[in-house]
């Protein structure tokens, strides 16, 4: 059977299962709540963001730091995966 990843919630690794399907080189507004990559990634496996902070904790933290691009924000998804 073929993972979907709207059949789980947010986590580290479905995030860095959609960052890969992005370009490494666009960036995102963190403190746009339509232009945010938790945004996106909340649209991509059918759950509403709408704020800062909806999913909290690590996810929160990949996206809040800088660089404010996909490819950086897959490798800080890695690392936290790595130390999981």
């Amino acid at each position: 059977m073929l993972f979907n990843p709207k059949w789980s919630g947010p986590s580290v690794a479905g995030l860095a299962s959609y960052l890969e399907t992005r370009d490494p080189a666009e960036t995102y507004i963190y403190m746009n709540c339509q232009m945010c990559l938790l945004h996106e990634y909340g649209e991509a496996i059918g759950i509403e963001y709408n704020r800062p902070d909806a999913f909290g904790g690590a996810l929160e933290d990949i996206a809040a730091q800088f660089p404010h691009t996909y490819g950086a924000a897959l490798e800080r998804a890695r690392a936290e995966l790595a130390t999981d």
